[in-house]
């Protein structure tokens, strides 16, 4: 590992949250970084942050009073440059939706199903991991 000295990193996250009727909610939310690489004094060359300039997530939330919600996201992720170790490349472009239908029981029971990446975009989210596809899961929770 190296380290890199002093290092002068800036960014922005920002978050916009609207309750557009009493059960419907928007959130909007930004993150902007302003830095994309470091100078390396070994290689004399410049090595990637390992993180996008900017991320961009929205999500709508509906939850009526009978106990069930309702959420649908969407986040993107701009193309970016990624380095570790062997492990280097560039991280392409997706944007990914999500989403999730629960009940919540008058009971201490919880029920969820999350459909994560449900349109499918085969996608790498680090360099040497496994090409992401859609995500299946149901959550039974109990408070104890």
């Amino acid at each position: 590992n190296i380290n890199y000295g002093d290092v002068n990193l800036w960014g922005i996250d920002g978050s916009v949250f609207f309750f557009m009727k009493q059960n419907l909610s928007l959130e909007c939310t930004f993150s902007f970084l302003g830095k994309k690489k470091f100078y390396n004094f070994l290689t004399r060359d410049y090595d990637p942050i390992n993180a996008p300039k900017y991320k961009i997530n929205t999500t709508m939330i509906y939850m009526p009073t009978s106990g069930m919600n309702l959420n649908i996201s969407m986040r993107h992720i701009p193309e970016f440059d990624w380095a570790s170790g062997v492990h280097y490349g560039t991280i392409h472009s997706y944007t990914v939706m999500d989403v999730g239908i629960g009940y919540n029981f008058d009971s201490p029971y919880d029920l969820l199903l999350n459909v994560s990446n449900i349109n499918n975009d085969y996608h790498n989210e680090i360099i040497g991991g496994p090409k992401l596809g859609r995500h299946v899961t149901l959550k039974f929770s109990v408070r104890l």
